[in-house]
């Protein structure tokens, strides 16, 4: 598993680690002359406290009333039916939510949404819609 370094780009377009000290004792720990790749891109937030209380609090949790499942259930279901993928070897997976940024978060929110309202005939209330206590 890779590490993730990050760091911010200063007003003379340098390159500013946030945990250099870390980061120099890592890159120490392979052989001179390895090749390496560098792969630099815009920082994305993933999801945050209050997208995962949403998600549990309401959206899991009112399917999971409506139908009588448990609630880790329901979750199972939702991500096999709106986060399916395909992995390095071309097996069926269902992604992590945690692996979600801030905006597939909510595009998959509005298909949980979109698909209880469609198929068990309940309207799940937006995040501005109700309060759960984040």
């Amino acid at each position: 598993m890779d590490p993730i370094w990050t760091g911010y780009i200063t007003k003379k377009q340098f390159f500013e680690l946030d945990k250099f000290d870390e980061f120099t004792v890592w890159l120490g720990t392979w052989a001179p002359g390895t090749q390496i790749d560098l792969i630099i891109k815009k920082h994305e937030d993933l999801c945050s406290s209050a997208q995962r209380g949403y998600y549990f609090g309401v959206i899991v949790k009112l399917i999971a009333e409506h139908t009588g499942h448990e609630p880790d259930e329901i979750h199972d279901y939702l991500k096999w039916n709106f986060l399916r993928d395909k992995d390095e070897m071309g097996l069926q997976i269902a992604r992590s939510t945690e692996s979600l940024t801030t905006k597939e978060r909510e595009e998959y929110h509005e298909k949980c949404r979109r698909w209880a309202f469609v198929v068990l005939n309940i309207t799940i209330p937006l995040p501005n819609e109700v309060y759960t206590g984040e």
